[in-house]
């Protein structure tokens, strides 16, 4: 019983092992991405990549939105940034047979948004700026250097800090 139990465990760390130093090249990237500040949009085998230069290039608009965490009261915030609808057009990605966004943390986190609700008008945002200051990196402390902010979500729970990467399914 104590050998298969020990075999089991082993099986079991060295699938660990494997996944975990297959995954690493994937959270290198992820870093270099949000060390870079660049997003990166893909859908199917087209990729790309957005610079914060790219970005900022795109109308830039200020919005308030309340951001609740940790069970503490909500915190009305000023965000600078740009419909994420937006650099999806701008990639010039034909989104007419797909129905799901997904949003990628460095920290591979996600969020799955309908593509509905990312082309209503002023909804979803790639944000860059709180407060009239940059969002910062993980490393730092920051929530950014991107982080997407849902204006309709009345407390911004759905919101991916750290964003890297957009994938439209």
């Amino acid at each position: 019983m104590n050998k298969k139990l020990l075999v089991v465990i082993g099986v079991l760390l060295v699938i660990i092992g494997v996944t975990a130093y297959l995954n690493s090249d994937n959270l290198n990237e992820k870093k270099r991405l949000q060390k870079d500040a660049i997003v990166v949009l893909k859908m199917g085998d087209k990729e790309v990549k957005y610079t914060m230069d790219d970005v900022t290039s795109v109308k830039e608009e200020e919005f308030k939105a309340n951001l609740k965490t940790n069970g503490k009261e909500p915190i009305e915030y000023t965000y600078s940034g740009v419909e994420l609808n937006k650099l999806i057009e701008k990639a010039g990605f034909n989104t007419d047979t797909k129905d799901t966004v997904i949003t990628q943390s460095v920290d591979g986190y996600t969020i799955a948004l309908s593509l509905e609700e990312v082309k209503k008008p002023s909804n979803v945002y790639v944000v860059y700026k709180r407060e009239g200051e940059g969002l910062g990196t993980k490393e730092d402390g920051g929530k950014g250097p991107y982080m997407t902010i849902i204006r309709e979500d009345k407390f911004s729970q759905r919101r991916c800090k750290y964003l890297t990467i957009v994938e439209i399914k």
